[in-house]
């Protein structure tokens, strides 16, 4: 037997099958159009909370999602980051 010719016998007996991951309906996008408002914790400290505007059936939102701002961040500078973010996320994608 010639050397290799017994590892690509072997190698022909196997069943190469791909698999995907993830499910066709898994992988499409969705997008929905968001809402960011300002909300306190109990103690007062600013945090920004992003909510469905439109197009809502993202898993994402299943969930409360929000973003915990720099310790000292005043509720009047967390609304300026908020109305930056309002005035410059038009959509959140999930695939």
């Amino acid at each position: 037997m010639a050397e290799g010719k017994g590892e690509m016998m072997s190698a022909a007996k196997h069943h190469f099958v791909m698999v995907t991951p993830y499910s066709e309906e898994m992988r499409m996008t969705k997008r929905a159009t968001v809402h960011f408002h300002v909300t306190s914790y109990a103690e007062g400290t600013p945090w920004i909370v992003i909510e469905p505007f439109s197009g809502g059936d993202l898993a994402l939102f299943q969930r409360t999602i929000g973003f915990d701002l720099p310790a000292g961040t005043t509720f009047e500078e967390a609304e300026s980051i908020c109305k930056f973010l309002q005035d410059n996320i038009e959509q959140i994608t999930e695939t």
